[in-house]
């Protein structure tokens, strides 16, 4: 017999040889999934759409991307300041970020990322730049 959990629907099923037999079709809770290994997506959790990438690359049309999980990581000059999770904009903290854009919320890229700053819509083309242009001199290179 073998045992597995079905992320899906996060039900538990109990497989033995040839027969699929339902033990279970409790839906379990975000905090019973992670206690039992079962990682999933909130239901309100979708990948961030290409049109959100194009509207910061019309503004820094230089700075290059990377699709990873269904998000995009941004880069300038080879160096990670931000993404675009659930079609949000944030951007790294650092001295200059948190000086220039003291003024904006802050918020979690996806649960258990660490604290970055929310760049709000409509995007101020002018503040961003200045922002990005800024963060680049205080980050490292990125990792090959």
């Amino acid at each position: 017999m073998l045992y597995r959990e079905s992320v899906p629907g996060a039900s538990r099923f109990l497989v033995i040889i040839a027969n699929i037999t339902i033990v279970n079709t409790k839906q379990y809770t975000l905090a019973e999934q992670k206690y039992n290994g079962c990682e999933t997506l909130s239901e309100d959790s979708m990948p961030s759409s290409p049109e959100s990438l194009e509207a910061v690359k019309a503004i820094l049309p230089e700075a290059t991307s990377r699709k990873m999980m269904g998000e995009y990581l941004l880069y300038m000059d080879g160096k990670l300041f931000g993404g675009i999770y659930d079609d949000r904009l944030l951007l790294k903290i650092t001295k200059a970020s948190a000086s220039i854009l003291r003024d904006y919320p802050s918020d979690f890229p996806y649960e258990g990322g660490g604290e970055m700053i929310l760049f709000t819509e409509p995007y101020d083309a002018d503040l961003l730049r200045r922002t990005v242009e800024a963060m680049c001199g205080e980050l490292p290179a990125r990792r090959k």
